[in-house]
């Protein structure tokens, strides 16, 4: 929060307050009260900020906030609250800048950046409180060529004197119909400016009404919009590769060998030489929310991510990592975590079994059977030709923290997890598990519900994998993949399968992804010529980044149909392909 301290210290602010009156172009004819407006610049915070608008629901008031966007970024469930509140939000440019003395470019870049960072996480911004109130006809100029309207204020409490609440109360007088009122929720020391909005609405909300400033009333839009984009390219990296089943084994424990990773940290992990890895990445205790990215060690960290992960708790996910020539593939950690890393199969070119995808199938689902057992038989329609299953686990309703293992019924246990979870957490995870007559067992250290549906498996014939170096098809942060904003409620959105080496896929092997989400929820996919099916690839979770790989059949469209129980931004990463064997 130190950047904006410079208000403290910028000795001319009382010169630059004269310099406009906003309050007439505030007014509300309609309204059956007098109305005025309170703002508050240089959030959000993660102290203040909060205590603001605790204040403000207690009494049904609303206001304007003029944040940076530098801190959005930093507080983004705070941002999300602001908004979802009913409160209107205005640029405050990215850092805090003085904009007259910036250049007309350096100007719009600052605000085009708060703009966008903003737009992330769902919202459009229509207005700019310029720092300082620091505006002349150049800087008006700029800001309205990004699309803004500049908003000054009417009354300064000049909070950031810290004079004591009675005279900040005091500065905003006895009548301050259609004024705007400005004070700081950031930047600072901030608890007088609380204690004095606690006096002001208790003082005024009996024959007051409290408004957002109409002009800067968020926009945001009901659906995710089609913008250009161009489509994902991608080539295979490897030969067609079978798939060979093996005993879950753990290959590296950094909780065991001290070894913990730091922020930005690459490890490389040497196996044996074969063309592939399936493998279960776990994060335990990372210092701060995260990602981790597996790849075969060929180049630079792709821009895509195989597990994302939570400060303090354990995430554990599937996928599949190409092996260079070594037989080594790298990890990179975007927080310092320890990493788990479990191998549950190998994909080779010179033995083992084609893919066969199949239409999603819900094998076990113990909310309707009674509730979980410590082991319980999957039902599953078993055939001699089956070797091993692809099946996505969720996990709903634990009583405590724990973890889920998958295994052929004939083995007693394994000391592998195929899903981590926390008490009372809704999470799925993909594995792939060896099968040998006895039947698919699942077993939970705690008492929990448990679903399981199947993607496809593995035997005689079928399809051979081919890798490619991952490529993001889907962000609907930035507009990658031609859909920008939110993805709304049970909206259906379609992404181009990548042109090059998928062509004439059977099924894509993914990393699907959602963030910012509004609540708890699921995500669905599905090849867009087939109907929706009733099962799930992943479950959301409020303000978490939550991924799972998805085996997802391809169609001859050459489009995977997404859609969300609840709004949140979706990502979709494609790793490699099924195809038929030549």
């Amino acid at each position: 929060m130190h950047l904006h301290r410079s208000i403290v210290i910028f000795t001319l602010v009382s010169l630059v307050l004269v310099i406009s009156s906003a309050g007439s172009l505030h007014r509300s004819s309609a309204a059956t009260r007098p109305v005025m407006y309170l703002t508050f610049d240089d959030g959000p915070d993660a102290t203040y900020t909060p205590q603001i608008l605790n204040l403000l629901d207690r009494y049904n008031a609303k206001a304007t906030f003029f944040v940076l966007g530098k801190l959005i970024g930093e507080q983004p469930a705070i941002f999300d609250r602001i908004v979802r509140s009913g409160h209107a939000v205005g640029n405050h440019s990215w850092a805090h800048e003085d904009l007259r003395g910036r250049t007309d470019e350096q100007i719009k870049s600052s605000l085009t950046q708060t703009n966008a960072v903003a737009q992330k996480y769902g919202y459009r911004l229509r207005c700019l409180r310029p720092p300082y109130g620091s505006t002349d006809a150049r800087v008006r100029a700029a800001v309205a060529s990004v699309g803004l309207s500049t908003v000054l204020w009417d009354i300064d409490t000049l909070d950031w004197q810290r004079p004591g609440a009675d005279m900040l109360v005091a500065r905003v007088g006895d009548h301050p119909v259609g004024k705007t009122i400005l004070m700081h929720d950031g930047g600072g020391p901030r608890s007088q400016t609380v204690a004095a909005l606690g006096a002001i609405l208790s003082k005024f909300s009996d024959r007051y009404d409290f408004a957002p400033l109409p002009g800067c009333v968020q926009v945001d839009s009901s659906e995710a919009s089609v913008v250009p984009a161009a489509i994902s390219t991608m080539s295979a990296t490897s030969a067609g590769l079978l798939f060979q089943p093996t005993t879950p084994t753990r290959i590296l424990d950094t909780r065991s060998t001290g070894a913990r990773m730091t922020a930005g940290d690459v490890r490389r992990i040497t196996y044996h030489a074969v063309g592939a890895l399936a493998v279960n990445l776990t994060a335990v205790n990372a210092s701060t929310d995260g990602f981790l990215t597996a790849w075969d060690c060929v180049g630079d960290a792709p821009s895509t991510s195989s597990n994302n992960v939570q400060r303090s708790g354990t995430r554990a996910a599937g996928t599949v990592v190409a092996l260079d020539a070594t037989g080594s593939f790298c990890v990179m950690s975007s927080t310092a975590t320890d990493l788990v890393v479990d191998v549950t199969g190998e994909y080779r070119t010179d033995q083992g079994d084609g893919f066969h995808p199949t239409d999603p199938q819900r094998l076990l689902d113990t909310r309707s059977t009674g509730g979980a057992a410590a082991r319980v038989p999957i039902g599953i329609p078993l055939d001699v030709k089956m070797r091993a299953v692809a099946v996505n686990v969720t996990v709903t309703e634990p009583d405590a923290a724990g973890f889920v293992s998958v295994f052929a019924c004939s083995a007693e246990t394994t000391n592998t997890s195929a899903v981590n979870f926390r008490a009372g957490e809704t999470i799925a995870n993909m594995v792939q598990v060896p099968l040998d007559g006895s039947g698919l067992c699942v077993r939970s250290d705690q008492r929990t519900q448990i679903i399981v549906d199947l993607a496809g498996w593995y035997g005689e014939g079928g399809s051979v994998l081919r890798l490619g170096r991952p490529v993001r098809t889907l962000d609907t942060r930035d507009g990658s993949g031609g859909w920008l904003h939110t993805v709304a409620a049970d909206q259906v959105i379609n992404v181009a399968t990548p042109t090059g080496g998928p062509v004439g896929a059977t099924a894509l092997l993914s990393t699907i992804t959602t963030t910012d989400a509004r609540g708890q929820g699921f995500v669905q996919a599905w090849p867009c010529s087939v109907a929706r099916p009733t099962t799930s690839v992943l479950n959301t979770e409020s303000g978490v980044a939550v991924p799972n790989t998805a085996i997802i059949s391809a169609d001859a469209t050459g489009t995977t149909c997404l859609s969300s129980s609840g709004r949140t931004h979706l990502l979709f990463d494609v790793v490699g392909w099924f195809e038929p064997r030549s």
